[in-house]
């Protein structure tokens, strides 16, 4: 074979090469973006993409509270005077409390913080629903101050469309017929002197930054919405 020959094809097989580079990590970012999903109702999603970023600050904010600022006592203080709901048996379950609009009781609002292990008194999650999409223990206390025209700070509520709520948020995560989901992500990394200021990591090292999580359920019965469920977390990075 001809010098010149031997070059063309070698040129052609890395080209080839560094196709299959490239679709193999298209294919493996791809499979990184996906992840299986916990609905309210128990079943498991697979397949919702996990996005860049956060929610808007102000889907975080319902009746002036907001996840991971406020805490329980400023909830009662704006809902009136409530007891956390029973217990189950699983050790790992949120301390919740729950309240039901006084005219209509079927229209519910909770709000769910830490779990034994981890005791939180500033809520992670609320949920916003009708009937009994969301499955609790115990009874939700009345409340002049939840009707079904509670809304999330930027207008997220009971009733919304579909459409409605895509126009507010934009491209979710997954989108079913009878539910939305969005997914977000976002790492900061510590400064130096935030990095001294820590308490050592496990196996000696120190901890490098923070992901925070947030997402956001919303089920529709006939084209509406009929349950929001809003919520926020996140891990140290070492």
């Amino acid at each position: 074979m001809r010098p010149d020959i031997n070059i063309l094809v070698m040129r052609k097989v890395n080209s080839f090469i560094r196709i299959l580079l490239l679709l193999l990590v298209i294919a493996v970012s791809n499979g990184q973006a996906q992840e299986r999903y916990e609905l309210p109702d128990g079943t498991m999603l697979d397949g919702v993409k996990r996005l860049n970023g956060a929610l808007p600050n102000d889907t975080l904010t319902i009746l002036g509270l907001t996840l991971d600022r406020s805490n329980f006592a400023d909830v009662r203080s704006i809902l009136g005077p409530t007891a956390n709901l029973p217990r189950t048996n699983d050790p790992h379950e949120a301390d919740i409390i729950c309240y039901a609009a006084a005219n209509d009781p079927t229209i519910r609002l909770s709000f769910a913080a830490g779990w034994p292990e981890n005791a939180k008194v500033t809520p992670t999650s609320f949920t916003l629903f009708i009937g009994k999409l969301l499955s609790l223990k115990g009874s939700c206390t009345p409340s002049a101050k939840l009707t079904m025209k509670t809304t999330t700070a930027n207008g997220l509520g009971l009733g919304l469309t579909q459409s409605n709520l895509t126009s507010i948020l934009g491209t979710p995560s997954k989108i079913m017929p009878h539910w939305i989901i969005y997914s977000f992500a976002a790492y900061r990394e510590y400064s130096k002197s935030e990095r001294q200021k820590m308490p050592g990591a496990p196996g000696g090292g120190e901890y490098k930054g923070e992901y925070t999580y947030h997402n956001l359920v919303a089920h529709f019965t006939h084209g509406k919405m009929d349950l929001l469920s809003v919520s926020v977390g996140g891990e140290t990075d070492w």
